[in-house]
């Protein structure tokens, strides 16, 4: 088995931004983060701020005027980046946490500034439920909204939105395997035979580990077990984690590459008297999920552990916001970024870290 090292890398804002429950999408060498709560269940702010990965510097957005198109602050959202812009959808406000309306909302980064996306009216039953702590991502020009918790109960649904169409409007793909959850990730995975997204863990009343793919060429799921390894030691049950996929696979063999990284997350809930205003324990570990070849063998998919180096690194988080960054060629090599976060003294923090995993 091939041995892994993993590094953290610290950028220190310039401006604070303590939260959790926030959504983060990367474009360029700025992470932007929307929404969040530093006391349980009440949305900090509707600014939006750029981190610039390479010195620390934020900046901060907001409405020019009331009458400017914003989206109102939130808890729970969930964001990807398309090109230079931004999709931001779902999250809840308020004590009550009623899931905020299912609008669309699109920031440009070069003209700094939201716009509603228009989304056409679906089909009865294609519509997608209001919901927080949802995923949404994106592949080439389309949005997918999976997972999450509506009013009562959590999801297993998958919608999609093609934002190429001339009336774009969202459409109901067949439900992943396994139970409803929230706190769950879908990692775009660039295998050499097609790109495929990876969904690990979540949250459905008990941490889950399971591991299911979902191929957008055929709008299909599996539960790959008979691709991964015998011998290959499997990360444990965990929801509200890091797991990103790497836009180019990083080869460590002569035909084995790490796909996506996994990264802390909680371990345990807090007790359902507690809630959401509590904190549970947490993972302070590092996964990296490899394949050798085209990824279609038997066997050919490995968790490989990354042991984590020292120095600073993050303590034991979950609620962050993540994404990848390619780095600006200028030297910073770039990784997995960590923003924010809940640790096990229910504080929320206000790091940006950005992780990188290389043989030993």
């Amino acid at each position: 088995m091939v041995s892994l090292s993993a590094t953290w890398t610290k950028v220190t804002p310039s401006l604070p931004l303590h939260r959790s429950s926030l959504a983060v999408s990367i474009v360029g060498n700025k992470a932007f983060v929307v929404g969040g709560e530093k006391i349980p269940r009440i949305p900090l702010d509707s600014e939006l701020f750029a981190i610039d990965l390479k010195d620390g510097k934020v900046d901060t957005f907001k409405p020019s005027s009331e009458s400017s198109a914003w989206p109102s602050a939130r808890v729970g959202s969930a964001s990807t980046a398309v090109g230079t812009n931004i999709y931001l959808w779902g999250g809840r406000g308020g004590k009550a946490m009623t899931p905020s309306s299912g609008e669309l909302w699109k920031f440009d980064t070069l003209a700094s500034s939201f716009s509603l996306v228009p989304v056409a009216a679906s089909l009865e039953g294609e519509t997608p439920e209001d919901r927080s702590f949802h995923v949404l991502t994106s592949y080439k020009n389309t949005l997918y909204l999976h997972a999450g918790c509506p009013i009562k109960g959590r999801l297993p649904t998958l919608h999609s939105l093609d934002l190429s169409s001339q009336s774009p409007a969202w459409k109901q793909l067949p439900s992943a395997p396994g139970a409803g959850r929230g706190g769950t990730n879908l990692a775009l995975l660039n295998l050499p035979s097609s790109p495929v997204f990876a969904r690990f863990g979540g949250f459905a009343g008990v941490e889950l580990s399971d591991f299911a793919l979902f191929y957008p060429s055929t709008s299909s799921w599996s539960s790959p077990t008979t691709l991964f390894s015998s011998s290959s030691p499997q990360p444990s049950a965990r929801s509200v984690a890091g797991f990103v996929g790497l836009p180019t696979p990083q080869p460590i063999s002569s035909s084995k590459s790490i796909v996506a990284l996994l990264f802390l997350g909680e371990k345990e809930c807090t007790a359902p008297s507690v809630g959401h205003d509590g904190a549970g324990v947490f993972y302070e570990d590092v996964w990296a999920l490899t394949v050798d070849g085209n990824g279609e063998q038997e066997g050919s998919w490995e968790w490989v552990e990354a042991s984590v180096k020292g120095g600073e690194k993050p303590e034991g988080l979950g609620w962050f916001g993540s994404g990848w960054w390619e780095g600006n060629g200028e030297g910073d090599k770039g990784g997995a970024v960590l923003v924010g976060g809940l640790q096990g003294e229910n504080e929320r923090r206000g790091d940006v870290w950005v992780l990188s995993v290389a043989e030993e």
